[in-house]
């Protein structure tokens, strides 16, 4: 790829009167714009960096991302076109040290090091959209600038086996005795074997923007064959913050450019413990503990969206609400299932919850969520996926 395809943009900052601007050069040197000159106070946070491109344009800058109060502020941004959907390595090499810096691919959430010094970095790095964003950032004790990058299309991965399922969640399905977790131990199994392969790739205590920032959301990413399947829809309870939706609906839109068919999934339901305890009815013996909190609602909303206008939306896995009904059939099933009483069956269930986040205490309560109940109409995960994985033959 040629190298004047790319262009920079650096940020500058006079202290003494508290302005900063920023100037768009081409790889030669050459200015092709700048931005205003902005007001800005070390307490200021702009949220955004948008520099336009046009002669005198104008724009913001994120201070709190380019470290506008450090004396020396300085940051890069490279951008150049790519083929959507396509894995490219970039080899960024540096001139002068390097102490905190950052590639920032979309949401791919590269970190480039915190290295005392490093000569060069070698990325691979996929591209949901057509364009290649690169950021450079400085930090308040040192600076690195870019002398070259270089960028190489590779060649994407190809199938050798059944389509798999890529799982993205937070601890609710990937701790100890998850539903994703159990699936994972049981899989060979499982009806789903025959079908698809499965991969769990949640991980405990991770929000969508902590996923991506961390590299994870790329490493998925860069794992899809054309075809593969990205489930995804719990990541909120670590903290969600107001892009919540828009990043959601980033993944999603990231997965499919790289070939992937969607599922998304609603959160397991509250354990009724503690806080929770009223989730279940000691008078009626019955759950209704499914997730009403606000992240499971933006859940909902950009499923029913979806299904509207997204071709490569298979649809969605309702956690939730067939675990409470799934529940209910087999606490009424007490005799059955060898209890005294319909409060055993239901206790046996709550036994498993040692917070109303995670159910690792016994099995039941998983399986339950995973394989459903014969008396229940509501199916469990597993028969979930299986009607969507029709969709795709």
């Amino acid at each position: 790829m040629k190298t004047d395809t790319w262009y920079v943009v650096r940020l500058e900052v006079n202290k003494s009167n508290e302005t900063c601007w920023a100037t768009v050069a081409d790889n030669r040197g050459n200015t092709i714009g700048k931005s205003e000159r902005l007001k800005w106070k070390e307490s200021s946070k702009p949220d955004f960096f948008n520099i336009g491109f046009d002669n005198e344009a104008t724009g913001t800058i994120d201070l709190a991302e380019c470290e506008a109060m450090a004396p020396n502020a300085y940051a890069e941004r490279y951008n150049t076109s790519v083929e959507k959907g396509e894995v490219y390595r970039v080899v960024v090499t540096y001139q002068g040290e390097l102490t905190t810096g950052y590639v920032n691919s979309d949401l791919a959430g590269y970190v480039l090091g915190y290295h005392d010094s490093m000569a060069t970095d070698t990325l691979e790095i996929t591209c949901p959209r057509d364009v290649l964003d690169l950021r450079i950032g400085a930090d308040k004790t040192g600076v690195a600038k870019i002398a070259d990058v270089k960028l190489t299309k590779l060649e994407r991965q190809k199938r050798k086996g059944k389509v798999k399922v890529h799982h993205i969640g937070d601890s609710t399905s990937a701790g100890d005795g998850s539903w994703a977790r159990m699936l994972e131990k049981e899989y060979d199994k499982s009806p789903l074997a025959a079908l698809c392969d499965f991969s769990n790739r949640g991980i405990g205590g991770r929000n969508l923007g902590i996923y991506y920032q961390q590299g994870k959301l790329a490493e998925v990413l860069r794992d899809i064959c054309p075809g593969d399947i990205v489930m995804v829809g719990n990541n909120g309870t670590n903290g969600m913050n107001s892009t919540f939706e828009d990043d959601l609906n980033y993944y999603i839109d990231a997965a499919e450019a790289m070939g992937a068919k969607i599922i998304i999934n609603s959160y397991t339901p509250h354990g009724a413990v503690a806080n929770y305890a009223k989730g279940y009815n000691q008078t009626t013996h019955t759950f209704d503990n499914y997730r009403r909190d606000a992240y499971d609602v933006v859940v909902r909303k950009v499923a029913t969206q979806r299904a509207q206008s997204d071709v490569g939306y298979l649809g969605f896995v309702e956690i939730g609400q067939h675990a409470d009904a799934i529940f209910n059939a087999y606490v009424a099933d007490f005799k059955a299932n060898g209890y005294a009483s319909k409060d055993d069956a239901a206790q046996a269930i709550i036994k498993c919850f040692k917070d109303h986040n995670h159910y690792n205490q016994g099995e039941l309560a998983c399986h339950l969520m995973l394989y459903g109940y014969p008396t229940c109409p509501k199916p469990g995960i597993v028969a979930q996926i299986q009607t969507l994985l029709s969709k795709t033959r």
